[in-house]
C-alpha cells in the first residue's frame, strides 16, 4: 500500500507538521499500522511508523499422481488425496505405462507408485522418470516380499520414498509432505536392509584384500582407461600402474583386464 501526505503550504510549519503526521496517522491505522511520535527537549523528534507485511505469496498445492492398477485403490487414495486442501490428486488409469507421458504433460510433485503391475519394468520406468524430470519425487508403494526387493533397487535408482500399502492414512499424509519437504521416506526393515547390502559389498572387498590405491586403479580400468591415461589420472608412473594391476590379477585371480573388470562388477567390488 502506498501512503501520501501532501503538504497544503499553509499554517506555520509547526502546524503543517503536526497536520500531515495526524494524516499519516490515520491512514496506517487504515492499513492495519500505527505511528509514533517521540519529542524530547533540545534532542529533536522521532517519527516511527510501523506497518505489517502482506504475504502476497500463493501455496501451490501438492501436485500427487497416484498410479495404481486396482481401480478400488487408486479411487480410494484420490479421494483421501483430494479431501487435503494442500494436495491436488492425479490419477494415472495406466497403471504406469503412460506415466512418463503425464509426467511431462502434468509436472507433478509426487509419484505414488504402488509395484502390482506384473507386466511393467519399474526399473526402466523409474530411471526414464527421473531422466524427464530429477525434481519428481517417486514414493514406491509395496505389499509383498519380493516388491521389497524391487523397492530396494528403485532407491538406488533416485527413489526418495518407500511404503507398504497397509499404511495408515493418516500416516501416509505425513509422509508425502515430509517426501515433498525433502525428507527420505523408508521403513526401518528397508534401511536395515541397505545397511546389510553395503556392509556385503565391503565384505566382498576386503576378501580379496584390495586396498584402496588398488581399487582406484581397478575402477580406472573398468572404464577402459589405458595404462598412460590411469597413470596420468592417479599422479603415478606407469610401470607403477603395471604394478597394481600384476598384483590386482594375482588377487581375484585373474589373467587379464576384461576377466578382473567382470568379475569386479559382477561382484560388486566396483
Amino acid at each position: 500500500m502506498e501512503l501520501i501526505v501532501e503538504d497544503d503550504g499553509q499554517g506555520s510549519e509547526e502546524e503543517r507538521l503536526l497536520g500531515g503526521l495526524d494524516k499519516l496517522g490515520a491512514q496506517l491505522e487504515q492499513a492495519g499500522g500505527n505511528l509514533q511520535i517521540l519529542s524530547f527537549l533540545n534532542q529533536g523528534i522521532t517519527v516511527t511508523y510501523t506497518l505489517p507485511i502482506a504475504d502476497n505469496s500463493v501455496h501451490k498445492p501438492i501436485k500427487v499422481v497416484v498410479t495404481d492398477s486396482e481401480p478400488i485403490v487408486r479411487e480410494a487414495l484420490m479421494a483421501l488425496l483430494s479431501m487435503q486442501e494442500d494436495m491436488e490428486a492425479i490419477a494415472d488409469p495406466s497403471g504406469g505405462v503412460l506415466l512418463p507421458e503425464l509426467c511431462e504433460r502434468m509436472q507433478p510433485d509426487i509419484i505414488l507408485l504402488a509395484t502390482n503391475h506384473g507386466e511393467l519394468d519399474y526399473i526402466s520406468l523409474i530411471s526414464r522418470i527421473k531422466q524427464i524430470s530429477p525434481t519428481i519425487k517417486l514414493m514406491v508403494m509395496t505389499s509383498s516380499d519380493h516388491d521389497r526387493q524391487l523397492a530396494m533397487e528403485a532407491i538406488h535408482l533416485g527413489a526418495e520414498g518407500y511404503i507398504e500399502k497397509a499404511i495408515p492414512s493418516r500416516e501416509l499424509l505425513s509422509k508425502i509432505r515430509l517426501l515433498y519437504r525433502g525428507e527420505m521416506i523408508i521403513t526401518q526393515q528397508l534401511a536395515k536392509q541397505l545397511v546389510q547390502t553395503i556392509m556385503r559389498q565391503q565384505d566382498k572387498t576386503n576378501e580379496y584384500g584390495l586396498t584402496d590405491r588398488e581399487l582406484e586403479v581397478l575402477q580406472c580400468l573398468s572404464e577402459k582407461m589405458k595404462y598412460k591415461e590411469i597413470a596420468e589420472k592417479l599422479f603415478l608412473a606407469e610401470g607403477t600402474v603395471r604394478n597394481y594391476l600384476s598384483v590386482i590379477y594375482s588377487k581375484l585371480e585373474v589373467t587379464s583386464r576384461s576377466q578382473a573388470t567382470e568379475k569386479a562388477q559382477t561382484e560388486g567390488i566396483i
